[in-house]
């Protein structure tokens, strides 16, 4: 439901018995989605943008910018980026997929959904998004973010394979990846899709320090835990957080830039 006044709270998400045929790890409708044939880029990339030269700073800047303009576009309008993908989608239930199918660029094999777990497994949050970048004919995750109750994002966080039943890649191959992650489509959202290609911009290489911490604690469980299924343990689910604030990240690097 789309609110009167952009500062106003969204209404959180409702508890449903029938999880519309997906439970919270399963990425629904992956399996409408045609087989991508082509031959895979995510290959290992020793060309990882420095953040300490100012060029790259500047990017990122601009990028971050860039998000905070269309949450601003959309707070004069009376809404934000999660109002944008409930927008038309009838009650919020938890765990469903919104928009629903997933959205999914198949010019760029990016793709992304929003949905939301019960208050009490993540308290704070209103929900959150799935980015990915299929390979093949598989998702792979690149980052979750985690929005507030008033649309604005609070964290970025990394996930075990269970999760989002992805398609398990090292962030050696996947740090090249989020240079591609791009959504040119006016589905659900213009500005969200571009707020979404925006953010992952802005925040590049803590992605990809995110992506790499995640690798060595799925490592570290698997010494921990040597008789489990580590990308299968329902114990581990968040590998890597961290919470960020947009305006003042910007801010930083639009000085340092």
């Amino acid at each position: 439901m789309l609110q009167k006044e952009a500062s106003a709270p969204l209404a959180a998400a409702t508890a449903r018995p029938a999880r519309n045929g997906a439970r919270s790890g399963a990425t629904n409708g992956d399996a409408s989605r045609p087989a991508d044939t082509r031959s895979d880029d995510t290959r290992p990339d020793d060309t990882r943008p420095d953040d300490t030269r100012p060029d790259d700073r500047a990017v990122r800047a601009a990028a971050g910018r860039e998000a905070l303009d269309w949450q601003r576009i959309l707070g004069k309008s009376k809404s934000n980026v999660v109002a944008e993908v409930l927008r038309h989608q009838g009650q919020f239930y938890q765990w469903n997929h919104y928009p629903k199918g997933d959205v999914y660029d198949p010019a760029s094999r990016s793709q992304w959904y929003y949905h939301a777990h019960p208050k009490d497994q993540r308290p704070g949050e209103h929900g959150h998004f799935h980015t990915f970048r299929r390979t093949d004919d598989k998702p792979a995750h690149l980052i979750g973010i985690s929005m507030d109750k008033f649309g604005k994002p609070i964290q970025l966080f990394t996930t075990n394979r269970w999760v989002t039943g992805e398609r398990w890649r090292p962030a050696a191959e996947l740090v090249p990846a989020l240079d591609r992650f791009d959504i040119e489509l006016a589905h659900p959202s213009w500005p969200v899709n571009r707020w979404l290609v925006a953010v992952l911009r802005c925040y590049r290489p803590v992605i990809a320090e995110l992506l790499e911490e995640r690798d060595r604690t799925i490592e570290r469980w698997r010494a921990e835990h040597p008789d489990a299924d580590v990308l299968e343990d329902k114990r581990l689910e968040v590998t890597s957080s961290l919470d960020i604030d947009l305006e003042r990240d910007t801010g930083r690097l639009e000085a340092a830039a």
